[in-house]
């Protein structure tokens, strides 16, 4: 080996001459490219995605729940670098119901809390 070289080149040109270890390098670099990138990938901007719902956080997957819709508008940091590691803030508020009503101008709302407990909430939906 050449004297010329430092620690490190003669370390880069060995791992070229191994062609099995200089795979599995670009694999190692490939899969944390991506894991750094996944949100940018496949952000889950679907209906289904898990909202962290307090009230039915501890149910199994598949269950179905009714939920009202709330406008709840906060200011979104558009071009934000943040965003990318924290995503974005829902303009809505998700509210676990069991059934709901319609009288007039107001919405009324039985609000599930658990299988036995429901708590009636009153909404103005003026046009």
């Amino acid at each position: 080996m050449d004297q010329n070289f430092s620690y490190g080149q003669q370390i880069w040109h060995r791992l070229k001459k191994n062609k099995t270890a200089f795979a599995g390098l670009i694999i190692i670099f490939f899969t944390v490219l991506v894991a750094f990138a996944a949100y940018i990938i496949a952000p889950d901007n679907t209906p289904n995605a898990d909202l962290q719902t307090v009230e039915i956080q501890a149910k199994k997957p598949g269950y179905a729940q009714l939920f009202l819709k709330i406008p709840d508008p906060k200011p979104i940091e558009k071009n934000s670098f943040s965003r990318f590691f924290t995503g974005t803030v829902s303009q809505y508020r998700f509210l676990p119901i069991r059934s709901y009503t319609i009288n007039g101008n107001e919405l009324v709302v039985e609000k599930y809390i658990d299988e036995d407990t429901a708590v009636n909430q009153v909404y103005n939906i003026e046009q």
